[in-house]
């Protein structure tokens, strides 16, 4: 069977402290703290209020890890624009493109193809500048 809810600690330690007093069965746990009966059954027995370790696959590439390939991409420009296959060859990692994709996402780093924005020397700046604050009082129809 899945299970579907997590319990909170503090409620199983309430559900615990109330099996221990042995004053109340376990149909009025049940309605004093909303947990099912089943589940109170497995916090008595286990007598504790942690919850089990959960299986599953350990993560191929670690925090570590990608910690390591943002540094290495904030260096400069240049390595921003590195593919994700050249990063797995610099970094020797033995994982697809898509697993390092998808925990640079996680962290927040999507692919963006960077606007091309027009060189602005001093003297552009200052007839930019000059046109907007000219113009800046016109409305639509002028």
């Amino acid at each position: 069977m899945v299970k579907t809810y997590e319990w909170s600690p503090s409620s199983r330690g309430k559900a615990l402290g109330l099996c221990a007093a042995g004053n109340h069965p376990l149909r009025e746990i049940t309605k004093i703290i909303n947990i099912p009966k089943s589940t109170i059954e497995d916090i008595k027995t286990r007598g504790t209020a942690i919850t089990k370790p959960r299986p599953g696959c350990p993560k191929k590439v670690s925090i570590c890890d990608i910690r390591q390939i943002i540094r290495y991409i904030r260096t400069n420009k240049s390595t921003c624009r590195i593919s994700l296959t050249q990063l797995k060859r610099i970094f020797h990692f033995n994982v697809h493109e898509h697993t390092i994709r998808n925990a640079l996402q996680k962290v927040g780093y999507h692919h963006r193809v960077a606007r091309c924005r027009p060189y602005l020397n001093k003297c552009d700046r200052k007839r930019r500048l000059k046109f907007a604050r000219k113009y800046k009082d016109w409305t639509v129809e002028q």
